[in-house]
This record gives C-alpha cells, sequence and structure tokens, in this order.
C-alpha cells in the first residue's frame, strides 16, 4: 500500500486497482466514420452492448458519441461503462474535454478518464503540479470516478518522472 500525501492521505491498496476491467473492451473508433450508414453504426454499437460491459470512445472519433447516445436511448438498461480520452494542453481543456463527453452521451459522470496529455498539462503532470489537484476535484464532484494515464513511447518520460515522484499515487490507477 502507498500513500499520496499530497492529496491522499487514506493508503491505497493496488490490488484491487483497475481488476473490474473485462478482458475484451470495445473500442468506438470506426462508429464515427461517417462513410457508413448512421444506423448501421447505432445497430454495431447496440450489438457491442449485448456482448461487452466497457467500450473505449473519445469525442475525437467522428461523430462516435452520437452513434453511441442513439444506441443508449434504444436501450438504456445496458448502457456500457466507460473508457474516455480527456485532457491534451492544459486544466481548462482537461475540464471542457469531460464536459464535452458528459453533455454529448447525457451522462452524470465518467467512468474511467485516460488522461491524454501533453503542453503544460504533461508538465505538472510529471512535476506534481496543480493538474492533481484537479484530478481530485473532478473526482470529488464524481464528475471523472478513476483515471488512467495513456503512455507512448514519445510520452513515457512524462510517465516515468510523475511516478518517481509518487505523484499519480492515490489520484491515477
Amino acid at each position: 500500500m502507498t500513500v499520496n500525501k499530497m492529496t491522499n492521505p487514506q493508503p491505497v491498496d493496488k490490488s484491487q486497482l483497475l481488476t473490474d476491467l473485462p478482458p475484451y473492451i470495445y473500442g468506438t473508433t470506426r462508429l464515427g466514420d461517417q462513410n457508413l450508414p448512421f444506423e448501421d453504426r447505432v445497430s454495431v454499437a447496440r450489438a457491442a452492448m449485448d456482448g461487452t460491459t466497457w467500450f473505449h470512445t473519445s469525442h475525437q472519433y467522428g461523430n462516435a458519441l452520437q452513434v453511441l447516445r442513439a444506441a443508449f436511448d434504444q436501450d438504456g438498461r445496458r448502457i456500457p461503462k466507460l473508457i474516455v480520452k480527456i485532457g491534451w494542453k492544459n486544466i481548462e481543456e482537461l475540464r471542457d474535454v469531460v464536459h464535452q463527453h458528459l453533455i454529448a452521451l447525457r451522462l452524470e459522470s465518467l467512468d474511467l478518464g485516460q488522461l491524454c496529455l501533453s503542453d503544460s498539462l504533461a508538465e505538472e503532470y510529471a512535476s506534481g503540479g496543480a493538474c492533481y489537484e484537479e484530478f481530485s476535484r473532478l473526482k470529488q464532484q464524481g464528475l471523472v470516478h478513476r483515471f488512467v494515464l495513456e503512455v507512448f513511447p514519445w510520452t513515457s518520460d512524462v510517465a516515468l518522472k510523475a511516478r518517481r515522484g509518487g505523484y499519480p499515487e492515490g489520484i491515477v490507477d
């Protein structure tokens, strides 16, 4: 167990982090492909809702959010949990992207925010900056339940610096 002294005085049991994720998560990128008929894409989303409990999506995937909303409206009993790409250049953009998703999908909260960081937001993440307070605030407000970090070879230095500093402990799963 570890403790984030900055924002979370409670011990974190790492053995329980993300254990509820299934081995298969439906990626919604192609739902935003406007070369395919809208209703066909809604049907695909509905079929995926029958087959898995988690989806991965982003407002960057064409009109995938509108397709998902239509599928959710058709069967509101089986709305999947969502991993949603959020973040980018600064805290204001992060918060805006969270709200874009909530509004488009007519949800009150996001299950899992996938942090996609660049520019000043990446610098804050690496150095233990104010972004961690915003992540905690989003959790406290119930807008995002959990966070994970997107890491590519060209962004791994940010993740490594933050991890070495212990900054994500208790905030980013």
